[in-house]
């Protein structure tokens, strides 16, 4: 989302392990002319997806956030698709199946 909104990642370096280092710290800014036109909301949905994963919101509750419901039409029956990782789970299983 983050680079949706401005067209570069959050996350920059030369190489992979400067890259991973930066996300393991977390440092990020809205700093740039880009984000003088980004919202309040899509940059405080932006700060809660990029956070540590026991603050981290799941995929309904970023779905479920005010800038999301602002922006984009929802199709109840679709959202819980997207959220639920069940069907996911069940793939994996029948591949390893498969595989033995």
């Amino acid at each position: 989302m983050y680079t949706l909104l401005c067209g570069y990642p959050a996350f920059c370096g030369d190489d992979d392990q400067e890259i991973l280092q930066l996300v393991q710290k977390g440092k990020y800014s809205f700093d740039g002319e880009e984000w003088d036109i980004v919202s309040k909301e899509a940059k405080d949905l932006i700060k809660k997806l990029i956070a540590k994963p026991e603050r981290r919101l799941t995929a309904e509750e970023a779905l479920g956030h005010k800038w999301m419901k602002k922006h984009c039409k929802h199709d109840a029956k679709k959202l819980k698709n997207l959220t639920n990782l069940g069907g996911l789970k069940d793939m994996k299983a029948q591949k390893n199946t498969k595989m033995q």
